[in-house]
């Protein structure tokens, strides 16, 4: 699938904010190949309503429409929202200067272990090379993934098994560290899920939907890792830090009705409540941000009792924050295994899995991005927090709330 096919799909299904909206409609009168595509998804949206034809939409567009099909509760009843935003409201935070992300960029030589910064560095050069054959112009982007297959045999990208890094010594010493915790985001955030999706296309499973989801996390996995990283790639590093507002809408676009997977024990995401709007100032910001969604839904990933999984972006509780949730459907046993990773006092567990790292990392990021004095002030103060509660487990964290003067 096409730039110009994904946009129009996004423009008619309304996901598009109104800028993007009125940008490419202009776009559709100048440009041959736009004004074909927006015919052609027109035609085949007006096909989907006509019973006495049929057609067979792609798999990503049917899935798509699905989703936008179901029923959206945007009711919040939770108890302890209630509590929480009475709490935050108590301490609301009025820093001098809005968080940007990159707060715990490190380089390269912090890593003491050349067989990290070896890996590092070719997990980056690899999803460089490998970008432009899952990006709108390549043929697996339209559905043909013959040219992926054959790049992704020849890139042979390596993955981390399961348990590697908590049975690593000298990483589990140092597990709080900035270094230790820039190497668990590249490794734990995206890269799992990376490893299902392009095992899936190099055994012939894969389909177009499956291209696009590798799309996203190559993206991603790009950027999470210059965000840990000030010397990976320094060049376009800069460019990350430019002002870009980024609204609700790309998590919407790359997570509604995927599939997600950490090593295992594939899932799918819905979206429920949401607020349409800015979210993050720009590509550093976004990155540190998506990377604690992914942790956290790589928490939830194996423990769900449907494998669904559900993401709720709230907006207007707290003044300077919004709130992002994650959650799923949970047995009490299966919560339980989720809370112990979260200690009620300050003091860190001596014995650390990837799954401390996990949420681990969250509490940092979101600390940093709060301007709290402690890396854990997170977690302490309430901004970071695990509850069960109509039978789901809900993971949350706040985030710096855009104002006027970001933008």
């Amino acid at each position: 699938m096409s730039d110009y096919q994904q946009t129009a799909l996004d423009y008619l299904l309304g996901e598009l904010s109104s800028e993007e909206a009125t940008s490419f409609e202009k776009l559709s009168r100048q440009e041959p190949l736009a004004e074909q595509a927006l015919r052609q998804a027109r035609e085949d949206l007006s096909l989907l309503g006509q019973t006495p034809k049929s057609t067979r939409p792609n798999h990503d567009l049917r899935s798509r429409i699905l989703d936008l099909c179901q029923p959206r509760d945007y009711r919040q009843n939770l108890a302890f929202l209630e509590k929480l935003t009475r709490e935050l409201k108590a301490a609301s935070l009025q820093p001098s200067q809005r968080y940007g992300g990159g707060g715990a960029l490190v380089e390269l030589n912090d890593i003491h272990s050349s067989q990290h910064r070896d890996f590092l560095l070719r997990t980056y050069e690899t999803y460089l090379e490998l970008w432009p054959h899952v990006s709108g112009a390549s043929p697996a982007a339209a559905g043909d993934l013959r040219d992926l297959r054959q790049n992704l045999e020849s890139l042979a990208p390596v993955f981390p098994a399961h348990h590697e890094l908590s049975s690593t010594s000298d990483l589990a010493k140092a597990a709080n560290e900035p270094p230790s915790r820039s190497l668990h985001s590249s490794y734990l955030s995206t890269l799992p899920a990376l490893n299902y999706f392009i095992t899936k296309i190099r055994s012939g499973e894969g389909d177009v939907s499956d291209a696009r989801r590798l799309f996203y996390l190559c993206r991603d996995q790009l950027k999470i890792m210059r965000s840990a990283f000030r010397d990976l790639d320094a060049l376009r590093l800069e460019d990350d830090k430019k002002l870009r507002i980024h609204n609700t809408d790309l998590l919407l676009r790359k997570w509604r009705g995927a599939t997600h997977s950490w090593f295992s024990d594939p899932g799918k995401i819905q979206f429920g409540d949401y607020f349409e709007g800015p979210i993050n100032a720009c590509r550093i910001e976004f990155a540190e941000y998506i990377a604690n969604v992914y942790c956290l839904t790589n928490l939830l990933s194996g423990k769900s009792n449907d494998g669904q999984f559900k993401i709720d972006l709230l907006q207007g509780i707290l003044p300077d924050s919004s709130i992002t949730l994650v959650s799923a459907a949970t047995s009490p046993q299966k919560h339980q295994i989720i809370a112990g990773l979260l200690p009620e006092k300050e003091l860190l567990p001596t014995e650390q899995t990837e799954e401390h790292y996990l949420l681990n990392l969250v509490i940092a990021s979101v600390s940093r991005a709060s301007k709290l004095t402690g890396d854990r002030d997170a977690l302490l103060s309430g901004r970071m927090g695990c509850v069960h509660e109509n039978g789901r487990t809900i993971l949350y964290f706040t985030w710096p709330e855009l104002s006027c003067e970001d933008t």
